[in-house]
């Protein structure tokens, strides 16, 4: 699968991202129960993580140096055990 990619973000944003997972926990019939967050390189900053009973992923972005493009790595787990790993691209520039 190819990486997400979300709307570039200006460094004083502070902002919520989003991974719909559910179709994913449907086609299964689970649902999700955690979501984890890692940022590649350093500078970007995830201030918080949060799942939805709708099947989303949440993660609050703020920070980041104009011109780097950031790679987000969302850990999302299920109820049942499931493990869903994708990763977002994201541009900071200023807007």
């Amino acid at each position: 699968m190819t990486n997400l990619q979300w709307p570039d973000k200006d460094p004083t944003d502070v902002w919520d991202y989003t991974l719909d997972a559910s179709s994913w926990v449907a086609a299964v019939g689970d649902t999700l129960a955690s979501c984890t967050a890692t940022v590649s390189p350093s500078g970007l900053s995830i201030l918080s993580t949060a799942t939805t009973p709708a099947g989303q992923a949440l993660v609050r972005l703020s920070g980041g140096a104009v011109g780097v493009e950031y790679r987000v790595t969302l850990t999302l787990t299920t109820t049942g055990g499931r493990i869903l790993q994708r990763s977002a691209e994201i541009l900071v520039r200023d807007q």
